[in-house]
């Protein structure tokens, strides 16, 4: 397994060949003290055998999708899974492969990766690059995937973040700009029914401890600025921007952390009210996520 660390200032980040995966991002504190504000695994080796995605750039299709799938008003079976719905890209999703890193400039670095039709499930190669580019204030990420074939793509990038390097996940402090989150089946898939935050658990228009509220929920938040997160303890707030419709956030039952997935809703396909995620020889996917940090 590669990695590449890559600086600017004071930050810096270290990304994994497997995966993709932001393995660390350090970020100075109130008390300029370098905090890891990535909840990765101590052991590089651990990540083959990890089953949450720590880090990772899931797809081709982030979330959750139906089997068979809608593309372009036909249906296509996606063979060689038993898992019903099809989660994160199923057997062959892009967290589990090894990708190519090269190094651009001492502050970022692009994973590249081929999938070739043969290899996987889904209609079409697939060659898909991500950038990872510290900034100034923060870290950027841009995606773009190019395929020969009409193929669902919703990419994201799986990091789970705290804020307070080993703090509880329940002590940070949410905002999310959403006034609707989705309603989801049994199988956590939408049923396409959006539900209004105002008066639930899931209302974080006004910032809020995270307290025992549990989290898997698509949140709608067209703007740009999709959510913030900030922890007393270490003075850090990160700024979730993203150019996508929404944004998944999710706490892990069993460590203390929150990932802020900036995708697609699962199953888009199948309502003509979300985002259309068939990417096409003619109409690359694309999409860009910033984490903006400040002390406040």
């Amino acid at each position: 397994m590669e990695k590449c660390c890559i600086k600017r200032g004071r930050l810096s980040a270290t990304i994994l060949s497997f995966g993709a995966i932001l393995h660390e991002l350090w970020i100075p504190d109130k008390n300029n003290t370098l905090v890891n504000t990535v909840a990765g695994l101590p052991q590089l080796s651990d990540y083959d055998t990890d089953e949450w995605f720590r880090g990772a750039v899931v797809g081709p299709y982030a979330g959750r999708l139906s089997n068979p799938v809608a593309i372009k008003n036909q249906l296509h079976t996606i063979k060689h899974t038993t898992n019903y719905p099809l989660l994160h890209g199923g057997a062959h999703s892009w967290a589990k492969q090894f990708w190519h890193l090269k190094q651009l400039q001492p502050h970022s670095v692009e994973a590249s990766l081929t999938c070739a039709e043969v290899s996987k499930e889904f209609p079409g190669s697939i060659t898909v690059t991500v950038r990872y580019e510290l900034l100034e204030n923060g870290l950027r990420l841009s995606y773009e995937a190019f395929t020969t074939a009409p193929t669902p793509i919703n990419s994201t990038n799986h990091a789970y973040f705290n804020l307070g390097g080993d703090a509880n996940a329940a002590s940070h402090l949410l905002t999310v700009n959403a006034h609707e989150y989705l309603a989801l089946d049994t199988a956590l898939l939408p049923t396409g029914e959006q539900i209004p935050t105002k008066e639930s658990p899931y209302d974080f228009t006004k910032e809020k401890a995270v307290n025992d509220t549990a989290l898997d929920h698509y949140f709608i938040a067209p703007q740009p600025h999709k959510a913030s997160c900030y922890h007393p303890s270490t003075g850090i707030q990160m700024d979730v921007f993203s150019d996508q419709f929404g944004i998944v956030i999710f706490r892990p039952p069993h460590f203390e952390a929150l990932c802020f997935e900036t995708q697609a809703p699962s199953d888009a396909t199948r309502f003509d009210t979300f985002p259309d995620c068939i990417a096409t020889p003619e109409r690359p996917y694309k999409q860009e996520t910033s984490y903006l940090f400040h002390i406040r």
